[in-house]
């Protein structure tokens, strides 16, 4: 079982623990400083599991996504790719077409209607 797996089992005992307490509170068939004691420690408990979970439920490897590195990358790709298809029109327009500016223009709008931000 991997960690992912074992914090959300973890974290579902802790829930359900948590309302079996809270139903004995209610009910009065335990102690209500006990259930109290007991209810105070999970609650300190919980907050740290979903942050172990939300830690591990990120995408590995992606830190962010910076804009200018990917449009360096897309056009340095395309300028690869123009020289094969002997510059043909659609490679040169291929940068406007997915939202990247090139020069002083302007993309494209989509003509789906999909913004290119």
């Amino acid at each position: 079982m991997d960690r992912r797996t074992e914090v959300e089992r973890e974290l579902s005992l802790l829930v359900t623990k948590m309302d079996r307490l809270m139903d004995a509170l209610a009910e009065g068939t335990a102690s209500k400083d006990e259930i109290i004691a007991r209810l105070t420690e999970e609650k300190q408990r919980k907050p740290l599991l979903v942050a172990e979970l939300t830690k591990l439920s990120e995408p590995a490897g992606i830190e962010s996504l910076d804009d200018a590195k990917l449009k360096r990358e897309l056009h340095e790709r395309v300028a690869d790719v123009k020289p094969l298809f002997g510059g043909r029109r659609i490679l040169g327009e291929l940068p406007d077409r997915v939202g990247v500016r090139v020069g002083n223009r302007d993309p494209e709008p989509d003509p789906c209607g999909a913004s290119a931000t």
